[in-house]
């Protein structure tokens, strides 16, 4: 469809789809580069984000530890002689200036001596829910503090301890628990635990507030895998990371809980519990406590804004193309409006109006160059128009002339093969094939006033006119001398026409003649051969014999030429095949020529099915066809073939009487009612069993043959038995044309029973048993004759 637009659109068309190919490219390009860019940038921050949250929870945790761990050391090195007041006075300070911390206590060993002034064992200060400071003492109330984590697990370890978190009066909080020993090295003993409460949610704050982007967050969880501090507060102290991945199904984060709990650290693609998004998530424990870090990044804004940048340019190459677009608009104009011009032009001259001139274009480029030539080949054309049709007027009336010349020497052949009726028993057919529209080959075959039939074949050494007047010449001279009483041989006709022809003859042009005169009652061909190709003669046992006798210099060359003479006699079933040089030498593209050899070859195939003349000289023609295919055709091609049957001696046929006729319907059982009648007749005659057999035989195949053949059964059979020294049938049908010597198809009696192609049984037997089998086609009826041997049983 495109093609039908015309040039300015199909190159602005063309150059911004090329543009937009290119932009389309160099913006992927981009947007792929900056994808792989921005997500190694976000591994890289997320990461980032982890170490450096890490690194300042480790400095907050470490500060309450060391604070704590202090405390401890200085009541240790004071042996626990401190106030309440000032202990007071100093956890109060403690959690003043500490705002994540809730609460700091000093619980004793259950053997260690109060100090003067102690109300209580466990003394702790935390802060209220109204920011206010208060006091109480952990042992007051009868409650055993030394079985919970924070006392238990120092007192075990001797070392401090970060406890797991818990909820305390509503408060969410962790414990860090530190030994205090007291006595001279070596004989040291554990006298108290100094704590201190951190509220998780200051823990919380801090999270929130780390740079993970749109959709991030961060998460603690201690080394069970139990969430610490998560933005779903229902996860919080109630399931592990463990859970989350049963729940949801996901192999994999399972498997980053262990590498988690296992102490490594690392980076790993994510789906985000609380976005349900993709994510980085990295994760490293924390070295202040047994705690770990995860920080959750999500990709969403990585991608939000890579799509952003790739919309921003996408926008502005669109601008671009537009931009583009209106500017070629501009220029294709330019270009392609002189062109629209002369396409214009073109198109009046195209439809034949040459008076249309060319618009002339201003300017040196190609478009006005163009128009010149366009103008001068208006101009030529219009000239040679003018030239061209008087050459063709002149040519048609030479193709005219040549046409008639055509009509006239095809003319001067016969045409048509009918028998004829001085010659029942002969068989003949012939055809030519110029090599242009007119050449110097013919044939021809006429009665002699003395009732001898002539054949003849020639070729005129050229081709074209001259070849053609030369040829009409030669025929007329032929058919004159042959029709006079004084020349009736071949080779007296020959000399009479070779002193015609031969003085006056300035071209030198000459014809190759083969010619012969046939006596067909004494069966004896008499003829003579003027330097054409010798004829084919095949005999009936299928011997070819190529006959090179008579032969003398082509009429036309020297006037005293003498022409020799020679006779054959045929005995009956002879193909005798006559041609011309167009046929054996006849070439393919290689340049080879058909030959003599494949022409036999054809003749004896042909023959051997039983073709009469025209078949023959059809399968001629196929196979030279077939040999040159594609070559052009070189020279003139003749054909004529003809064939002579034998005819029943006289005597017998004298001898025979009609015995038996019939006329029915073509039935099935009328051929059988006929069969018993036949039989009948003939045994009431005295006829002998194998007569009986054969003619039976004879009847049953044809009439069942022409039965099949017309299934109306509206046809006719008509049957007359002869008897004599042989017996001979005669059936004649009214059916369609079939030749049961040719149509019939022939039986493999080599191949299996079990392999043999049904029908041609019966008539091949006839064939066999036959002396004579005989047919023809007359006025609309098949005429068939059998003649058999009386007393013999035909011929094996």
């Amino acid at each position: 469809m495109m093609s039908r637009w015309k040039i300015r659109f199909r190159l602005q068309v063309w150059t911004v789809i090329g543009a937009a190919a290119v932009l389309l490219a160099v913006v992927g390009w981009g947007y792929y580069s900056a994808r792989e860019a921005a997500i190694r940038e976000t591994r890289e921050r997320a990461l980032f984000v982890a170490e450096s949250a890490s690194a300042m929870l480790d400095g907050s945790l470490l500060q309450i530890s060391g604070f704590i761990e202090g405390v401890a050391d200085s009541l240790a090195g004071i042996g626990l002689s401190i106030s309440l007041e000032q202990l007071r006075s100093m956890q109060k300070q403690m959690v003043v200036k500490n705002p994540e911390v809730f609460g700091v206590c000093l619980a004793l060993m259950p053997e260690e001596a109060l100090p003067a002034g102690w109300t209580g064992r466990a003394p702790y200060t935390f802060r209220e829910a109204d920011g206010k400071i208060g006091f109480c003492d952990l042992s007051d109330g009868g409650t055993d503090y030394t079985k919970e984590d924070w006392f238990r697990l120092v007192q075990e370890r001797g070392e401090a301890v970060w406890t797991r978190p818990l909820w305390w009066e509503g408060v969410l909080m962790v414990t860090y628990s530190h030994p205090i020993w007291v006595g001279e090295q070596g004989a040291k003993r554990l006298a108290g635990v100094a704590t201190c409460d951190l509220t998780l949610d200051w823990l919380q704050v801090r999270l929130e507030a780390l740079p993970t982007g749109a959709d991030g967050y961060a998460v603690l969880m201690d080394r069970t895998g139990l969430f610490v501090s998560h933005p779903n507060r229902e996860l919080v102290l109630h399931k592990t990371i463990f859970d989350v991945a049963e729940e949801r199904g996901t192999p994999y984060l399972e498997e980053i809980g262990r590498r988690m709990v296992a102490g490594e650290k690392g980076i790993e693609e994510h789906t985000g519990y609380a976005t349900a998004r993709p994510a980085w998530v990295a994760y490293l424990p924390l070295t202040s406590t047994n705690w770990i870090f995860a920080a959750v990044v999500s990709r969403d804004g990585l991608r939000q804004k890579l799509d952003r940048l790739f919309c921003d340019q996408l926008l502005l190459g669109s601008l671009g193309l537009v931009a583009l677009a209106t500017m070629l608009a501009f220029i294709a104009r330019s270009i392609t409006f002189p062109i629209e011009k002369l396409c214009a032009a073109s198109a009046d001259l195209a439809a034949g109006n040459l008076e249309t001139r060319v618009p002339a274009q201003q300017g040196g480029d190609e478009i006005s160059e163009l128009a010149r030539c366009m103008e001068v080949m208006r101009s030529e054309i219009l000239r040679q128009m003018n030239d061209l049709a008087e050459s063709t007027a002149s040519r048609e009336r030479m193709m005219s002339e040549l046409r008639i010349a055509h009509d006239i020497q095809m003319s001067l052949v016969p045409a048509k093969f009918d028998p004829l009726p001085q010659f029942p028993r002969l068989d003949l057919f012939a055809a030519l094939r110029p090599a242009r529209q007119v050449g110097g080959d013919f044939y021809d075959y006429f009665l002699t006033p003395s009732g001898e039939l002539v054949v003849l074949v020639a070729d005129v050494s050229d081709k074209g006119v001259g070849a053609a007047l030369y040829m009409a010449a030669a025929r007329s001279l032929l058919r004159s001398f042959f029709r006079a009483e004084t020349h009736r041989e071949a080779q007296a006709v020959l000399k009479k026409i070779n002193e015609e022809l031969a003085p006056n003859n300035p071209k030198s042009m000459f014809v190759t003649l083969f010619c012969g005169v046939l006596d067909l009652d004494q069966r004896t061909f008499r003829f003579s051969n003027a330097g054409h190709n010798p004829p084919l003669l095949l005999s009936p046992d299928g011997t070819p014999e190529w006959i090179e006798e008579a032969r003398s210099a082509p009429v036309g060359m020297f006037p005293t030429t003498r022409y020799g003479s020679s006779e054959r006699v045929f005995v009956g079933g002879e193909y005798l095949v006559l041609y011309t040089d167009g046929i054996t030498e006849a070439e393919d593209k290689q340049s080879e020529f058909f030959g003599e050899d494949a022409l036999e070859k054809v003749v004896r195939e042909a023959a051997a099915q039983g073709a009469s003349c025209e078949e023959m000289v059809a399968a001629i023609l196929v196979a030279v066809e077939n040999f040159t295919r594609e070559a052009p055709v070189s020279d003139d091609q003749t054909l004529l073939v003809m064939k002579i049957s034998a005819p029943p001696a006289p005597a017998e046929k004298a001898s025979m009487e009609l015995v038996w006729e019939a006329e029915f319907a073509k039935s099935p059982p009328q051929v059988e009612a006929a069969l018993d009648e036949l039989e009948e007749a003939l045994g009431a005659r005295g006829a002998g069993g194998e007569t009986i057999y054969m003619t039976r035989l004879a009847l049953e195949e044809l009439g069942t043959n022409a039965c099949k053949a017309d299934l109306s059964g509206e046809g006719t059979i008509r049957v007359r038995v002869f008897l004599g020294a042989d017996a001979r049938i005669e059936i004649h049908d009214d059916g369609a044309a079939f030749d049961p010597l040719v149509d019939a198809p022939s039986p493999d009696l080599d191949a299996p029973l079990a392999d043999r192609r049904v029908g041609g049984v019966g008539l091949h037997l006839l064939r066999s048993l036959a002396v004579e089998f005989d047919y023809r086609r007359r006025d609309g009826w098949n005429c068939t004759s059998l003649t058999f041997r009386e007393g013999e049983g035909g011929r094996a």
